[in-house]
């Protein structure tokens, strides 16, 4: 059995304490009938690739660092989530809490947390692969950690029944993608208790789309990678299912080389123009496509194709995204720098870099404004939205906050 991190609220929960208790009811009732427990957790380290994705969803929660011991009072769980520091203690904190519970027992159970691996048998009884024995990692995440684990499982017997515990949709496209490597009994349990074969899953997609499946998962969009305004799940994988064997062979070479393939850009270029096209209206060129969409169906912004130096970022991104999926086959993964595949450091956090060049000619932006009243501070602002900074013709005037840094600023009434 493995299962991830969730976090249990109900109305009477107070205190760390009061917390890992019910966390520990539900691991127990999840895993009564199992011989060995497998639990993993998320990194939580500051300039990590999903922490962008993590300020962004607890961007309306005060952040507030709590150590976590018994005594910590809980008053609202999305609350007490919202500093990374916090949750990195919490992991540690359930991962002692879990180890204690399970202490003298003859189930096995091993916990993955931060960098370390905890059991509460000698780690050598529990894991197989020499690469374990160390009993240390750097996977940031936990869908890796899961694949990492079924693979142990898979070395350590072929005949093994394994459970995956599971509601993360990486992680269930991960389990796919890497069928052949894992026990062929391997079942996500989802929420609710819904059970899906990966097995199954795998022989539905056939050998060439599996293969293709990680790449094509990243390059649709993910929260690390970006996505495609207006273009769900659904509009994808018709593409998919459409994308011809050049498409497929560009997005199963996803990640297997450090060095992005030039050719692969241009099946990508071919595969965007399949997902946008509309009826007759088609073309294998981006450039082409947008215009005859914008001259004959009037569309335009969002509702168009990506250009091109914005296409290219984002295969970039979507690329080094499967080459750390693909690397969780090993503890201790060597990736090159995010900063190689269009992420910038910035202020210790890792940014995507959108666009290879300005959006429009420099005159052009000059005349662009907003209607914003309070200074371009809301993520509504049009020019904030879209990484663009203040012109004269704000609407804010000297108000306006969202000013390149070099930009004199009245904070006395003269400049």
């Amino acid at each position: 059995m493995c299962g991830e991190h969730g976090v249990v609220k109900t109305p009477e929960m107070t205190t760390a304490k009061h917390f890992s208790s019910k966390f520990l009811q539900i691991i127990g009732g999840m895993s009564a009938s199992y011989v060995e427990i497998r639990i993993v957790f998320d990194q939580y380290l500051p300039g990590m690739l999903k922490q962008t994705t993590r300020d962004r969803r607890t961007m309306k929660t005060t952040s507030i660092h709590y150590h976590v011991n018994d005594d910590t009072e809980i008053k609202s769980v999305k609350a007490f989530l919202a500093h990374i520091n916090t949750k990195a203690e919490l992991t540690a904190y359930l991962s002692d809490k879990i180890i204690s519970h399970y202490q003298n027992q003859r189930v096995k159970v091993l916990v993955m947390h931060h960098t370390t691996m905890k059991s509460n048998h000698p780690l050598s009884e529990v894991v197989s692969l020499p690469a374990l024995s160390t009993g240390k990692h750097n996977l940031e995440e936990g869908d890796q950690l899961v694949i990492l684990n079924a693979l142990d499982v898979m070395h350590k017997n072929q005949q093994s029944i394994l459970d995956v515990f599971s509601v993360d949709t990486d992680v269930f496209v991960l389990l796919t993608a890497h069928f052949s490597l894992i026990p062929q009994s391997t079942t996500l349990i989802r929420r609710g208790g819904e059970r899906i074969r990966i097995q199954e899953s795998y022989m539905k997609l056939g050998l060439k789309r599996a293969e293709a499946l990680l790449g094509w998962y990243a390059f649709k969009g993910t929260d690390n990678t970006g996505s495609f305004a207006g273009k769900g799940v659904a509009c994808h994988f018709k593409a998919f299912l459409q994308a011809d064997d050049e498409m497929l062979d560009a997005f199963a070479n996803f990640g297997l080389l450090s060095a992005i393939p030039p050719w692969i850009h241009r099946q990508m270029e071919k595969y965007v123009c399949l997902l946008y096209k509309i009826g007759n209206i088609s073309s294998d060129e981006v450039p082409e496509l947008r215009w005859m969409l914008f001259a004959q169906k009037s569309k335009e912004g969002q509702q168009l194709p990506p250009t091109l130096v914005t296409l290219v970022p984002h295969t970039s991104r979507a690329y080094f995204m499967v080459l750390v999926w693909r690397s969780s086959t090993e503890p201790c993964q060597l990736v090159p720098p995010a900063t190689d595949y269009f992420w910038e450091l910035v202020d210790g956090s890792l940014k995507p870099v959108f666009c290879t060049e300005a959006p429009a000619p420099e005159a052009l932006l000059e005349l662009r404004k907003c209607n914003c009243k309070t200074g371009c501070q809301r993520n509504s602002c049009r020019c904030k939205k879209n990484n663009l900074k203040f012109t004269d013709m704000c609407g804010c005037g000297d108000a306006c906050q969202n000013v390149y840094p070099d930009r004199p600023v009245d904070v006395d009434g003269t400049e």
